[in-house]
């Protein structure tokens, strides 16, 4: 719920739209990104908190939608996400190395050429 952001805002006499305390005609800064009124989107409040905060006893519940499947599809191609991070190697030198970024795991992976070069291993060690 967002009551407490916008109490936050009145007590210090900001500006709804880029939470600073200006006046209203020297603003520069945008609407909303969700419903493009005049306040900022950190302030915005979905229709479910609107039922909420004017004290509705039934509150909507978000929509959980999963799928599972015995046979996944032939040639399913899965992509996973990397990055291009800097390690410092032995010499103190800033280097390259490309990471494989997991965000269903508690892990993500380096190549066991990266950890060799860098300045400290990292444990526990996953070699791709």
């Amino acid at each position: 719920m967002k009551k407490p952001r916008k109490n936050f805002v009145k007590e210090n006499s900001l500006y709804e739209s880029c939470l600073r305390s200006h006046p209203r005609s020297s603003c520069t800064s945008s609407n909303c990104r969700r419903c493009n009124k005049s306040h900022n989107t950190l302030l915005h409040e979905d229709s479910t908190e609107v039922q909420a905060a004017s004290g509705d006893s039934e509150v909507a519940q978000p929509e959980i939608t999963s799928h599972f499947s015995r046979y996944p599809p032939s040639r399913q191609i899965t992509l996973m996400p990397t990055a291009i991070i800097e390690i410092l190697n032995i010499y103190g030198q800033k280097q390259p190395c490309k990471m494989l970024m997991d965000s269903g795991s508690q892990t993500s992976f380096i190549s066991k050429r990266c950890n060799s070069e860098s300045h400290q291993a990292l444990y526990p060690l996953v070699y791709l």
